[in-house]
């Protein structure tokens, strides 16, 4: 059976006048609007820093939210002095600091990060990571089922995630990433030890007025997360 989708529409900004806090302020107000009415979130677009809207609205409705993070980078650089809203480098310490208890995994970890070589104390302590290497590989699948183990789960997606042949059109490449199929059965795993309560699918890149292969990806994913089990509505 097809899964109900509800078109909450777009998020207008207008860079003249908006600030990052504005949209990181709207974008929580509407996802928290969408779950009062008994859906499930899947924003689509952006940079990875819209994600600390969408997970900190997602906390408050699941107290027992565990987060999966699928990325070719850490995304976990300290917080500038001063800074107001989460960017796309720093998103999950922003969650962090303010859900310290959050389960964080995060998937696809490759290269030099030193937010992944070299911890800070925040996410040293919550964030598991698996390298892209890893991915497939018994070990990763075992800790899925052990991060999500029957809750409520948050994909947040970065399309570099996969390698750059498979999907170019990103802000950050990096070389030996995962391939499609890997990421769908990982997909299938979570799903099937955890409950799928929403995503957000970030990074695509490039013009709209030509074959886009990262945007094709995006798409995959969300079609192969929709069916063939009601995960999201």
């Amino acid at each position: 059976m097809p899964v109900r989708v509800v078109d909450h529409g777009n998020l207008i900004v207008d860079s003249r006048i908006d600030t990052a806090q504005d949209i990181a302020s709207r974008l929580l107000a509407a996802t928290r609007t969408v779950g009062a009415q008994g859906h499930n979130p899947v924003v689509i677009g952006g940079d990875h820093s819209i994600a600390y809207p969408v997970i900190s609205a997602q906390r408050e409705r699941w107290k027992q939210l565990v987060v999966v993070h699928l990325d070719a980078h850490a995304d976990a650089r300290p917080i500038p002095h001063g800074q107001q809203t989460a960017d796309c480098g720093n998103f999950v310490t922003w969650c962090l600091a303010d859900e310290p208890d959050l389960p964080w995994l995060t998937l696809g970890v490759r290269g030099y990060d030193p937010e992944f070589s070299m911890p800070s104390p925040l996410t040293a302590k919550h964030v598991s990571f698996i390298k892209a290497s890893d991915l497939g590989s018994k070990q990763c699948f075992d800790e899925i089922e052990q991060h999500c183990q029957g809750r409520p789960v948050h994909l947040s997606i970065d399309i570099d995630v996969l390698d750059p042949v498979f999907a170019p059109e990103v802000a950050y490449p990096a070389i030996g990433g995962a391939d499609p199929d890997i990421i769908k059965e990982i997909i299938n795993r979570i799903r099937s030890s955890g409950t799928i309560v929403g995503v957000d699918f970030t990074e695509v890149c490039g013009p709209m007025t030509r074959r886009n292969l990262a945007a094709m990806h995006a798409i995959d994913m969300l079609t192969h997360i929709l069916t063939p089990k009601r995960t999201i509505s």
